[in-house]
């Protein structure tokens, strides 16, 4: 699933990023990696950016960046993975 169309809160695996190079050297810039654990914090309106909680860090993604970005829920992402997000 698009990153975009993932719920609030929900706990996500990045799956795989943008094939445009440059959009993907820009997410992987702020440290969005396939196989990373992300969540999204809240969603501004319009299409606007989302903040993000990645790998311990809070992350800012444009809507336009944000809707490339293939994810899946995080079913079981184990206790050290876990404590990676809080």
């Amino acid at each position: 699933m698009r990153l975009t169309r993932a719920k609030t809160g929900a706990l996500l695996v990045v799956r795989r990023l943008p094939e445009d190079p440059v959009a993907e050297r820009q997410i992987r810039a702020v440290g969005l990696l396939p196989g990373s654990l992300t969540r999204i914090i809240r969603r501004a309106a319009f299409w606007g950016p989302l903040l993000l909680e990645a790998e311990g860090r809070t992350i800012a993604l444009g809507w336009k960046a944000a809707r490339n970005v293939d994810v899946m829920l995080a079913t079981d992402p184990g206790p050290e993975r876990a404590r990676d997000i809080e």
